[in-house]
């Protein structure tokens, strides 16, 4: 394991929280504004790539394909006729009450999914996300075609599960973006220029001069109602000198987020709840995972009056009693994320000028050899 003298860990987090929410104030990136209803795009105009009448068999196909929805559609009307009036009553059967939500559900998907109108808008990017169809395409090319796939291979490949989570099953599609120049981010939002961002792969290593400023965060929810989640950013890997083993640290927390079908980008804050404290990798240690969650309320209607942690709670945090104390979904739903870096030159300005704090350097104790000294001697004697 680790070991070194250092500062305590709650003269480290205190200076951090107060000084870094001055330092940033004006830093906050501009592809993560305050959440408000997406506009709806312009949908583009489906033509047929062929003329009506030169190849009987596409027209029959098409005739074919909106004959079966005006048919699902005659049926949708009447699953919707029959909600609103079970709906209505005094007292309402839940369960069959769901069972019609559902069907019509379904119904309002499959009278829509084969049309080529709404095939091309979705193949363009330029649909109306909030209605069901749209969604339920931009679901499956999520799970289906890597985007996925490569997350959870990612989080499973670097240990995130079991370390962090029992499981992991996302339904929230979470994508990340930092500067590929932190350093000049700030000046060029001053000139007004625009301030070069990159999406980033679940697993990749950034530099700590990235991600001095909290990340832009943009959410592709499935859902239409607006439901409740609580933010994270943990630090796997803090060494942990007394137990020598590693622990937790609490970079960030943002609760009670709100987001549906019509607000997906998460307001980035430097204050706020939690304060956001940039990733500093210590001298000496191995990579460190950064790990980004966004957890589903039990009640996705209820908000949370969750106390700002002290310096002390942030170090050792306990990802497992957090969620279990506060009702927060762990690994079903919700969105995850994560990155990793690597001590270099530009920690110790964080220790300097952010976090204003001597700067910890460990480095692993020496091994016993119980061969050294009698290798020393001279095997033989004249």
């Amino acid at each position: 394991m680790y070991s070194l003298s250092r500062p305590s860990s709650s003269s480290l987090i205190s200076h951090s929280c107060s000084i870094y929410t001055r330092t940033i104030s004006n830093s906050a990136p501009r592809a993560s504004r305050a959440p408000r209803a997406l506009r709806e795009p312009r949908v583009p105009t489906w033509r047929p790539p062929i003329r009506s009448g030169e190849v009987k068999a596409f027209d029959e196909a098409v005739k074919y394909i909106k004959e079966d929805s005006a048919k699902l559609k005659g049926e949708l009307g009447r699953y919707k006729v029959s909600l609103e009036v079970e709906s209505k009553k005094k007292t309402p059967d839940e369960a069959k009450l769901e069972q019609l939500k559902e069907k019509v559900r379904i119904l309002e998907i499959q009278s829509m999914i084969n049309l080529p109108e709404v095939r091309y808008a979705f193949k363009r990017g330029r649909y109306p996300f909030r209605q069901p169809v749209y969604r339920y395409l931009t679901e499956k090319k999520w799970r289906e075609e890597g985007i996925l796939d490569l997350l959870m291979e990612r989080i499973y490949q670097m240990h995130v599960v079991p370390d962090l989570l029992p499981e992991l099953h996302p339904n929230v599609d979470m994508r990340i973006q930092f500067p590929r120049d932190g350093v000049h981010r700030a000046m060029n939002q001053r000139r007004n220029e625009k301030a070069d961002f990159f999406i980033v792969e679940p697993g990749a290593f950034l530099t700590s001069d990235q991600t001095q400023t909290p990340p832009g965060i943009a959410c592709t929810v499935f859902h239409a109602d607006k439901r409740l989640y609580t933010l994270l950013m943990l630090d796997t890997d803090v060494p942990d000198e007394e137990n020598q083993t590693f622990t937790t640290f609490l970079h960030w927390m943002q609760p009670n987020i709100e987001l549906s079908a019509d607000y997906r980008n998460i307001k980035v804050t430097n204050t706020g709840h939690t304060p956001y404290i940039p990733p500093h990798p210590q001298q000496g240690t191995s990579y460190h995972r950064y790990v980004l969650l966004l957890l589903p309320h039990a009640n996705p209607t209820e908000s949370l009056e969750i106390p700002t942690p002290t310096a002390e709670e942030r170090v050792g945090f306990n990802l497992r009693e957090f969620g279990d104390k506060w009702g927060l979904t762990l690994g079903q739903g919700g969105g995850a994320h994560m990155w990793r870096e690597v001590w270099d030159e530009n920690v110790s300005q964080i220790y300097r000028e952010v976090l204003r704090v001597p700067e910890p350097t460990y480095k692993r104790p020496r091994q016993y050899d119980p061969y050294e000294e009698v290798e020393n001697h001279r095997k033989y004697l004249v």
